[in-house]
């Protein structure tokens, strides 16, 4: 398993263009959304929004538990 909170991948799809993928990578907290994780979530969507070749966005969250509990109140507490 990857440290990074959040992994991305191109996918090769039908006529030459590309799904983005986007795995939440933080199980053990039922990938709950960091600030961290928006930040690069944010960076990546943009950069994929200004790709022509990009047809689909794909999200989806490590483990078998959840895609996305929220935001992480544990971190925003702790801080």
């Amino acid at each position: 398993m990857s440290d990074q909170v959040v992994i991305f991948e191109e996918l090769e799809a039908a006529g030459g263009s590309r799904i983005g993928v986007a795995r939440l990578n933080a199980p053990r907290a039922m990938n709950a959304l960091s600030l961290e994780m928006i930040h690069l979530l944010k960076a990546k969507l943009d950069q994929w929004a200004a790709d022509d070749t990009i047809g689909a966005v794909w999200l989806e969250g490590e483990g078998d538990k959840a895609l996305c509990a929220g935001g992480d109140i544990v971190l925003c507490i702790a801080t």
